[in-house]
């Protein structure tokens, strides 16, 4: 079922650090585990956090890296939320991706399977959200859209705008061919 998950306009705007964002995350998942948070108070909370960078971060890192059973099948309210969200919200989705999917890589090259197993689990979730984005009745997000395209393109053609983001991890030639792979799975 598709759901609009408005808030009222004098909604105010919740500051965090990174932190508290972090912990904000992990205590909304737990308490959505623990079946003590109407779907109401889940789709405010959660839209909290989408609103800001920090927030936005920060409610990611705890989603996709834990073993909350909302990462693995997120339901409308959490996708639509992720479709009418700012462009943050686009550009995170593609920036983990493109990380998860390097870091899987250099995790297994270093000898650690349990940690490159964490960083597929992370691509994998951001995988099926990008693909459930794409599609109505939460789709095409245009941001998203356009974000994955001009990843494709810096990883095609070695410039782009995200060729300081590649850059700045220093991801190797596998590395980017990997990224690139996924962008084109998606």
């Amino acid at each position: 079922m598709y759901c609009t998950c408005p808030l009222p306009r004098d909604h105010p705007v919740m500051t965090f650090t990174f932190e508290s964002a972090i912990e904000e995350a992990q205590n909304l998942l737990d308490t959505h585990a623990a079946g003590t948070l109407s779907e109401a108070e889940m789709i405010a909370r959660t839209k909290a956090l989408l609103e800001t960078e920090v927030g936005a971060r920060g409610f990611f890192v705890v989603f996709l890296t834990g073993d909350s059973s909302l990462a693995d099948q997120p339901p409308d309210w959490l996708l639509s939320l992720f479709a009418q969200g700012p462009d943050l919200v686009a550009e995170l989705l593609v920036k983990n991706l493109a990380m998860s999917t390097a870091t899987a890589l250099a995790h297994e090259a270093q000898g650690n399977p349990e940690h490159a197993d964490g960083s597929r689990q992370v691509a994998r979730r951001t995988t099926a959200i990008l693909k459930a984005l794409r599609h109505p009745p939460f789709g095409p997000v245009s941001a998203l859209e356009q974000k994955a395209v001009a990843m494709l393109q810096t990883l095609n053609q070695e410039h782009g705008p995200y060729r300081s983001f590649l850059d700045r991890w220093g991801y190797d030639s596998n590395q980017l061919q990997a990224i690139s792979h996924a962008f084109e799975k998606v």
